[in-house]
């Protein structure tokens, strides 16, 4: 809606992209007017029962894949193992630091 320019009457156009934006086809109807109400009824709820049983599986499927990643191959870390991790590092470099100065001062 943002790439649309429109000139002329402004309340026009406004109406016109509320309308745009809050429309909704009710593709039901359209296929009662075809093959009946009932007919129609069944083939727009199967279809709404199809989208769901595809999104569940997209979502079933990226968890799946996560928990592979996380926990079978260890491809990636879990955000407390890496926070432990990386203040282990950070405890490390300032005993490294640490001792590094000691030895500056024991070779004067």
């Amino acid at each position: 809606m943002r790439a649309i320019e429109a000139t002329g009457d402004p309340r026009l156009a406004n109406e016109l992209l509320f309308l745009f934006r809050h429309l909704r086809w009710d593709a039901e109807e359209d296929l009662a007017r075809i093959v009946g109400d009932a007919a129609a009824h069944r083939v727009v709820s199967s279809a709404r029962e199809f989208a769901s049983w595809n999104r569940q599986a997209v979502t079933r499927l990226a968890e799946n894949v996560m928990e592979h990643a996380l926990e079978e191959r260890q491809l990636l870390a879990r955000r407390s193992a890496f926070e432990a991790h990386r203040s282990a590092v950070a405890e490390l470099r300032d005993s490294l630091e640490r001792l590094q100065k000691r030895i500056d001062r024991l070779a004067r």
